[in-house]
């Protein structure tokens, strides 16, 4: 999971909480690209492993991803935004389908529910 800047620091711990309980996850990588390790509490808490490189703004996703792939030790993996929420099969199930289809990649999607602010605060206070 790419990481950067203190303001996200909510929205990821609600996706790794989320994320440790979902079926299928053999292992987190969190890579943090920023100028200070804001994320090292709720990586140890959260993650397997987890990475600060140090960096300046702006935020450069691909190098984090980049640097995350030094973590894989599967034949599938997903990358996840920082601030995605999945249902607890998401997972299990595009492996499947990856698998059974004979896929190098999958897109296991095919439309995107955006919560506002205030669903958003009530899904990290764990009140929805």
């Amino acid at each position: 999971m790419p990481h950067g800047g203190a303001d996200r620091l909510a929205l990821l711990q609600t996706s790794l909480r989320h994320l440790r309980t979902a079926n299928g996850v053999a292992r987190i990588v969190l890579v943090e690209l920023d100028d200070a390790p804001r994320a090292a509490e709720v990586g140890r808490r959260f993650a397997d492993f987890h990475m600060f490189v140090p960096g300046s703004p702006p935020f450069h996703k691909t190098r984090a991803m980049n640097i995350g792939l030094a973590f894989v030790r599967t034949s599938h993996f997903l990358w996840l935004d920082n601030d995605m929420l999945l249902p607890d099969d998401f997972v299990t199930d595009g492996w499947r389908e990856c698998v059974a289809r004979n896929f190098d990649c999958l897109l296991p999607w095919a439309e995107v529910h955006y919560l506002s602010e205030e669903d958003s605060r009530a899904v990290a206070t764990q009140n929805c």
